[in-house]
């Protein structure tokens, strides 16, 4: 395909495909997460045209040589697309029977068909990561502007972000802002013009003026 093609150089898809593909995989779901974030401000308004914006935006800056080393131990069974990581979990040497618990002979393990993206070798992560720094600020003023919390972390020199203290940290605010909103008063909802609170209330009319009386 040719979409595949182009994520393998590490380049952009037609704002098009991208948006009608996240917007089908989020569908009507009330909570998503979305790995990655869109490409550039005008995904983002396309997709909040459709009435997908997002909550929260967190943002991780780390420098290519960090993403890169971090991606090198990883690799994906390409039979079944399960991602491994040969340091902290190496795919299994051995193919075993479901029923035995035995290795089966002459079937080629996990550990010998296992290999890298073609997107994670280093020229393609330099491209996307270039492509990253050039869009990240007209994204995150078009989310403030309607309200997004952006919660961005920064890679210290000499100091990898601690993924522990990230999750703590989006966890802490993400419980704060749903401790404020439950201490807010509900927001009217419009319906065809008017708001709900309006539609629902008996409407007032005045009485028509007495007749005058006539002359005969």
């Amino acid at each position: 395909m040719a979409e595949a093609g182009l994520i393998h150089a590490g380049k952009l898809l037609g704002d098009g495909v991208a948006v009608e593909t996240l917007s089908s995989l989020i569908g009507e779901s009330e909570s998503w997460v979305l790995d990655g974030g869109v490409a550039n401000s005008q995904q983002a308004s396309m997709l909040m045209a459709k009435g997908i914006t997002p909550k929260f935006v967190v943002v991780l800056d780390v420098d290519v040589s960090t993403a890169i080393a971090k991606m090198d131990p990883v690799v994906v069974d390409p039979l079944d697309q399960t991602e491994y990581h040969l340091e902290n979990l190496p795919p299994p040497s051995e193919v075993l029977d479901e029923t035995t618990g035995e290795p089966i002979e002459g079937v080629l393990a996990p550990s010998d068909r296992a290999l890298k993206r073609k997107e994670q070798h280093p020229a393609v992560l330099h491209a996307r990561h270039n492509r990253f720094n050039a869009n990240i600020s007209s994204i995150l003023s078009l989310y403030q502007a309607v309200g997004c919390c952006i919660l961005r972390f920064s890679q210290e020199p000499e100091h990898l972000l601690d993924p522990l203290q990230v999750a703590a940290s989006v966890m802490t605010e993400i419980r704060s802002l749903d401790l404020l909103q439950l201490t807010l008063p509900p927001a009217p909802q419009t319906v065809s013009g008017r708001s709900k609170e309006t539609k629902d209330a008996p409407e007032t009319r005045t009485p028509p003026p007495d007749p005058e009386p006539s002359d005969g």
